[in-house]
């Protein structure tokens, strides 16, 4: 698990400094292979559990519909869709970033952050205006046509750490 942060000055529009507080922590969280965005194993699961349980995780529409047991327990699931007629148990909607963040934020309570947990279109719209990216690479090549955007220079690692394989 790599741990990114923004260097500098963080790229948010002024539309998202519309939020109540002074500062809230957005991070994405994924796991790529080679060039696709992948499963996690095990010990990502795990991690990516601590990591967002308690907080908002905003998803898109595909994502949501990916998880085999629906919403996340712990955690305010906003699914992000342009589909007006989308609805299911325990999430909230949103249909468009800014209300999806303002939503979250209202979600937050004594935390101030927000993960952005996928999919490919989601990661893309959020990563100008994330604080961290928690990126898991599984070095195994997987079929997939999703890919994530290369991480500039105005990103720095500030946490790296290795594992085995695991299931």
């Amino acid at each position: 698990l790599f741990a990114f942060t923004h260097s500098g000055e963080i790229a948010r529009s002024k539309s998202y400094r519309n939020l109540s507080r002074q500062h809230v922590t957005v991070a994405l969280f994924y796991p790529v292979s080679s060039d696709y965005i992948a499963y996690l194993g095990k010990s990502d699961l795990k991690k990516f559990k601590e990591l967002t349980s308690g907080h908002p995780v905003i998803m898109g529409q595909k994502t949501f519909e990916s998880l085999p047991n629906g919403a996340l327990p712990n955690r305010t699931n906003i699914v992000l869709t342009d589909d007006i007629n989308f609805a299911a148990p325990n999430v909230v909607v949103a249909y468009n970033i800014n209300d999806a963040l303002l939503l979250a934020e209202s979600y937050c309570g004594d935390s101030d952050d927000i993960f952005i947990i996928g999919g490919g279109m989601i990661y893309k719209q959020f990563l100008d205006i994330a604080d961290f990216v928690y990126l898991t690479t599984v070095h195994t090549i997987i079929d997939g046509d999703t890919t994530f955007p290369e991480l500039d220079d105005k990103w720095k690692l500030i946490s790296e750490e290795f594992k085995a394989k695991d299931d």
